[in-house]
């Protein structure tokens, strides 16, 4: 086979690839249409390739683009760049003969031509794209607002709250000192019970109010350099008593030297690993143990790990494990809890640039784990 018959050969392929293509395609050569397919003149609406092509380019689009810029000069300066670079693909809005425009998506190739440099132009009709971009957009406006109602809510509501709460929790103390007189033993249990109630409502509004605040972007954070070892056992020294009461050892783990900084919120990365370590103590069974350690995840993270030697959780309630509210399987565990506290454990870790998650074997325990930036 000649070269001359190899080049009418794949001339002829092109010219009925470019026919056949559900793409709308043209030619563009100097600035003017060359040829155009039977795709572009349907989806703009014209009766034939020869109505389309004599149609100035002007017609072809509104006289400004979405971003302000004439149409005109845009294109211009477009079909320079593909010709200069080989290739450019943009968006575009294009006008149908009947007046209506639509967005389209538009790759510009430059391509040989009787001896010219030309444009090969390919676009594709993208309004569905684009509603739905819209329509998810919308939708995304309408969550945040619902959200940030919901957090206003929980804000006011959790002020409001306070004030009595803190007139209940005064009152039922007062009474269990028997500063105003004596109680007999059921009087006692009533007001042990107001108290106990009271103090676990009081827990209730201040998660909320934490939780608002994350939400809000409105909780201040002192990222900084912070020891890890200070922060290790402090946080094992606040839940002391409280594994001590519950007849649990705490294990913990020296930290090496190359384990020793973490740039964090000192405070709020005590607050984690407390919370972390109270759930560990309080659905742990009798005689068990908590294993508090340190080390170095992917050469960048410091990793608090807390494990535990507990019951566990199902695995049918791993995925709600971080949810506001919900306790899975502990629900019914008969320990007091407000079911946020692992929601904002995870908050605030994630708003430190680190992340908090878990692992479990039930009924074997579980490993939950505190990931922040290692600090030099």
């Amino acid at each position: 086979m000649s070269t001359k018959q190899l080049n009418d050969e794949n001339s002829e392929k092109y010219r009925l690839l470019f026919e056949a293509s559900d793409d709308p395609m043209w030619l563009i050569v100097d600035q003017k249409f060359e040829n155009c397919n039977d795709a572009a003149v349907r989806v703009l609406g014209y009766s034939s390739e020869k109505e389309l092509q004599s149609t100035h380019p002007s017609q072809l689009s509104p006289e400004f683009q979405p971003d302000g810029q004439s149409s005109f000069s845009k294109a211009e300066k477009l079909m320079k760049k593909a010709l200069k670079k080989g290739y450019h693909r943009f968006e575009w809005v294009h006008t149908r003969k009947n007046g209506k425009d639509f967005p389209v998506e538009v790759t510009l190739t430059k391509i040989p031509f009787e001896g010219k440099d030309a444009i090969f132009c390919v676009w594709r009709d993208i309004t569905e794209r684009k509603n739905l971009e819209s329509d998810l957009k919308n939708a995304i406006e309408v969550a945040e607002q619902a959200n940030n109602a919901k957090s206003n809510f929980l804000s006011m509501m959790s002020h409001e709250l306070r004030t009595p709460l803190n007139a209940v929790l005064g009152f039922s103390e007062m009474l269990k000192t028997e500063i105003s007189g004596p109680l007999n033993e059921k009087q006692m249990g009533i007001a042990s019970a107001i108290y106990e109630g009271g103090e676990l409502l009081l827990h209730l509004v201040d998660d909320l109010l934490n939780m608002t605040r994350i939400e809000q972007g409105e909780l201040k954070l002192k990222i900084k350099k912070n020891n890890v070892a200070n922060i290790q056992i402090n946080a094992a020294n606040i839940v002391n008593s409280l594994a001590d009461s519950s007849e649990i050892t705490i294990h913990i783990t020296p930290v090496e030297p190359k384990q020793s900084y973490v740039f964090a919120d000192k405070v709020r990365t005590e607050q984690i690993i407390v919370n972390l370590l109270a759930n560990a103590i309080k659905y742990n069974r009798k005689d068990g143990n908590v294993w508090l350690s340190v080390e170095l995840h992917n050469e960048q993270y410091i990793r608090f790990i807390i494990k535990d030697d507990g019951f566990g959780i199902q695995k049918k309630y791993a995925g709600t494990v971080f949810e506001p509210f919900n306790r899975g399987d502990k629900t019914s565990s008969g320990i007091e809890g407000t079911g946020l506290g692992l929601p904002i454990c995870k908050r605030l870790a994630e708003a430190m640039n680190g992340s908090c998650d878990f692992n479990s074997t039930y009924p074997d325990g579980s490993t939950f784990w505190l990931d922040l930036p290692m600090c030099e």
